[in-house]
């Protein structure tokens, strides 16, 4: 990154020498951002400069994560996409790209099926605070008939997850 422009380039008179109160105000403006990003205009040093530093982290795909730096509360948001197997309880063990280090606050599960004059898909994930590498989510079905089904076998799922 280049460094900023000397301070006369922006205090010089413009547009107009009536406007000395402008040209004072952005002069101190640039003293100040200058202060803060240092001589290079280095963004890294107006984060340190400001007591903000960076510590985010993320992983792009159909699953990865967004970690917020620590001083944006250090939250993890987390997706999946994919095929899991579920077994013949219809329940499956889905792996978060990431450990949340102290626990998950929530997890919504979508089934990716395609809806039949048979069959209504459902999913749910249960109990979210203890699991920190992992989260089950339990897949069921409604027959014709109106009965509530485990549903086994490979199915597709969409997994957003918020830990910490």
């Amino acid at each position: 990154m280049p460094a900023p422009p000397a301070r006369t380039e922006i205090s010089d008179t413009y547009p107009n020498p009536s406007n000395a109160v402008a040209r004072s105000g952005f002069g101190k403006l640039y003293d100040y951002v200058v202060g803060l990003l240092g001589a290079t205009g280095n963004a890294e040093e107006a984060r340190t400069a400001l007591g903000l530093p960076t510590g985010q982290a993320s992983s792009d795909g159909t699953s990865g994560y967004y970690k917020f730096p620590s001083w944006m509360g250090g939250l993890i948001v987390q997706w999946y996409r994919g095929n899991v197997i579920a077994d013949a309880g219809g329940s499956a063990s889905v792996t978060l790209p990431i450990t949340n280090p102290t626990m998950t606050f929530m997890a919504l599960a979508i089934p990716v099926a395609a809806w039949t004059s048979a069959r209504a898909y459902s999913c749910y994930v249960n109990d979210v605070g203890i699991f920190q590498t992992a989260v089950t989510v339990f897949f069921r079905y409604q027959d014709g008939a109106g009965g509530v089904n485990n549903l086994p076998g490979t199915i597709g799922v969409s997994l957003l997850a918020i830990g910490k």
